[in-house]
C-alpha cells in the first residue's frame, strides 16, 4: 500500500545515520556541545515525521485527483417559485399534509428523518437539509453552502416552463451551479427536479431536459461571444459540449440527474 511505502522510507531514514549526521553538522555549524546531539536528533527524528505525514498526505491527494471531502447536507437551490420549501416541509417523515409557504429571504435548515420512499420503505437516519431562498439578490448562497453540501438538489417549476423569463433564469442559475469550482472540485452530484409534476400543465421529463439544455447551450455559447481578457483566455466559464456543440447534462464531467418530484405526496420525491 501507499502507506506501507512511506513507512519503509521513513524507517529506513531513521536508522541509517541520517539523523546523526544532521545534529552533528547541525551543532558544529553553530559551535555547539557534541553531548547535545542526543537533544538534536529528537528533534530532526520529530522534523522528519512530520514531514512523512505532509507528504503523505499531497500523495493522497494527488492519486484522488485532487478531491476534496463533502459535506453531508441536502441542498435545495433555484430560482424563486420551484417549491423548495413545499419540498423542505414534506421531505419530513413526519410532514403530513402540505403547508402554505412564503417567499424568504432566509434559508431553512433543519435535521430531520427523511419520508419513506418506494425503494426505502422505513424512514431514514436523521438528514440535514437546507433550502435556500431563490430570490436573485440572493444567488450567492448557493456557492457558499457548497462545501457543506453531499448533493445538490435544483428545483424548477415544470408547470413554467412555457415561460421565456423563467426559463432563462432557471438555466442561468443552473449554469452558475454547474460551473461553481467547488462544485466540480469536490464532484458535488446534482439532481434536477422538475417539480410540481402532479399539476395541470406540467412538462414532462423529456421535456423539461431538452428545454434546460438547449438554454444550457445558449448561454454557453454566448460566453463563448465574448471579448478574451488580456492574457488571452476567455473570462468566463464555460460547460463542455456534446457533439454538435450543445450542452448534454449526462455528459458533464460530475453526476447530473434529472427527475420530477411533487410535494404533495412520496411520489417522486
Amino acid at each position: 500500500s501507499t502507506w506501507g511505502v512511506f513507512t519503509a522510507m521513513s524507517s529506513s531514514f531513521l536508522t541509517s545515520g541520517a539523523l546523526g549526521n544532521v545534529a552533528r553538522t547541525v551543532l558544529r555549524t553553530v559551535g555547539g556541545d557534541p553531548s547535545a546531539e542526543a537533544q538534536v536528533y529528537g528533534a530532526a527524528v520529530a522534523i522528519v515525521a512530520v514531514a512523512v505525514v505532509l507528504v503523505f498526505a499531497v500523495v493522497l491527494r494527488v492519486l484522488r485527483g485532487g478531491r476534496r471531502a463533502r459535506g453531508a447536507a441536502i441542498v435545495l437551490t433555484g430560482v424563486m417559485g420551484g417549491g423548495k420549501t413545499q419540498l423542505f416541509q414534506m421531505l419530513r417523515a413526519d410532514a403530513g399534509t402540505p403547508r402554505p409557504t412564503f417567499t424568504s429571504m432566509a434559508a431553512n435548515d433543519g435535521t430531520f428523518a427523511l419520508v419513506p420512499s418506494p425503494q426505502f420503505r422505513e424512514p431514514s437516519r436523521p438528514v440535514r437539509v437546507v433550502d435556500l431562498p431563490g430570490h436573485p439578490r440572493l444567488r450567492d448562497l448557493t456557492a457558499a453552502h457548497v462545501p457543506e453540501a453531499n448533493v445538490l438538489v435544483f428545483v424548477t417549476d415544470a408547470t413554467r416552463f412555457d415561460d421565456p423569463s423563467y426559463r432563462g433564469m432557471s438555466a442561468e442559475r443552473l449554469f452558475q451551479v454547474l460551473t461553481d469550482a467547488n462544485v466540480l472540485a469536490m464532484r458535488v452530484p446534482i439532481i434536477v427536479t422538475a417539480n410540481k409534476c402532479d399539476l395541470p400543465g406540467a412538462v414532462s421529463l423529456e421535456t423539461a431536459t431538452s428545454v434546460l439544455e438547449r438554454e444550457l447551450t445558449l448561454i454557453n455559447d454566448s460566453r463563448a461571444s465574448r471579448l478574451a481578457d488580456t492574457d488571452g483566455t476567455t473570462a468566463f466559464a464555460r460547460l463542455p459540449v456534446a457533439a454538435g456543440g450543445v450542452v448534454k447534462l449526462r455528459a458533464l464531467p460530475i453526476s447530473v440527474t434529472v427527475t420530477t418530484s411533487a410535494a404533495v405526496s412520496a411520489a417522486g420525491l
